[in-house]
């Protein structure tokens, strides 16, 4: 994988991170609106980048991890609607917000497993990185979901919920 790639991944990943965790805030979450697409769009950008630098690029490997950046983008967005889901029911019990039951956690942070298994597994098919590379890029890709949590919940504190 080249450094543009790399840099062009990392960028990717927190973004999307930055993004989903934002999105549901009042006025901040244009802001995160903006930064999902964006870091989507940088993650298929190291993509093509990848399969630039391979000697022989595949398309079918590149469609997987374009799916794999999908689902991958979707689950982060989820993880930051499950996280408002959850806030908004300690301000506003009576609120009519989708609960955020345990099993909606798992099958969120399950998909968010297969799409960085598929988005890092094809990005790497031919990157010639180690496998230990591989590991760290997939445990960034799937820490994309808690990360997103966690920093909702840290910006809770200071940014309004509801208008």
């Amino acid at each position: 994988m080249t450094r543009r790639a790399v840099l062009l991944l990392s960028a990717g990943l927190a973004l999307l991170t930055a993004g989903a965790a934002l999105a549901q805030f009042v006025l901040v979450g244009l802001v995160g609106l903006l930064l999902v697409p964006l870091g989507f769009g940088l993650l298929v950008a190291a993509l093509l980048a990848v399969q630039r630098a391979a000697a022989r690029p595949r398309r079918g490997i590149a469609a997987a991890a374009a799916v794999g950046a999908g689902v991958l983008t979707y689950a982060a967005f989820r993880a930051g609607a499950l996280s408002f889901a959850v806030a908004i029911h300690r301000l506003q019990p009576g609120t009519f917000v989708e609960r955020a039951t345990g099993g909606a956690w798992l099958l969120w942070f399950a998909l968010a497993v297969v799409g960085g298994a598929l988005f890092i597994g094809a990005l790497s098919h031919g990157a010639g990185r180690s496998p230990r590379a591989r590991t760290w890029w997939f445990v960034a890709a799937v820490a994309v979901f808690p990360v997103t949590v966690a920093a909702f919940f840290a910006l809770a504190a200071w940014l309004p919920l509801s208008a």
